[in-house]
Order: C-alpha cells, then structure tokens, then sequence
C-alpha cells in the first residue's frame, strides 16, 4: 500500500510518499505516468518506506498516476493531482 501526502500539491511545495507491504531491503523506484525514478533509499526491515520531497523535475501540473516497485512488488496506481 502507498500514500501520497497531500494528494493535491502545488509544483515546488513538498510531498511525502510512503508505503508498506513490500520486500525488505530493496531498493525503491517511483513510476510516474511513463517515466521511473530511483528514489535513492531501501525499504526498511519491516518492508516500508517514507521519503519527503518536492515534485520531481519534468512532471506538469494535472493528474499523475504512480506506482512504487521494490524488488518484484509493485503498489497499486495512487493518482496524484499536481497544481502550478
């Protein structure tokens, strides 16, 4: 399972992304619409993560659709409303 906090964010203001559920220790991505980004992090012990950040460069206000992968798991779409 992943959140996004807040689903609405306005471009340069910050987000934290999280989740649960998914193989311990292995490195997180983030796919968003068609393009996938190393997050730079491993999940923890437990199989979660958290990381705070700001929208990612290249990304336009409207509706993203993202999904997280670590190792062979992949979460659920999450739709995440972008704001100028």
């Amino acid at each position: 399972m992943v959140s996004v906090n807040p689903m609405l964010v306005r471009i340069g203001n910050p987000l934290t992304l999280s989740g649960t559920g998914f193989p311990t220790r292995l490195p997180v991505a983030l796919i968003a619409g068609t393009q996938t980004y190393d997050l730079g992090m491993r999940t923890s012990a437990d199989g979660s993560f958290s990381v705070s950040g700001f929208i990612l460069p290249g990304i336009h206000p409207g509706t993203v659709t993202i999904r997280v992968v670590a190792g062979n798991v992949i979460s659920p779409p999450v739709q995440l409303q972008i704001a100028p």
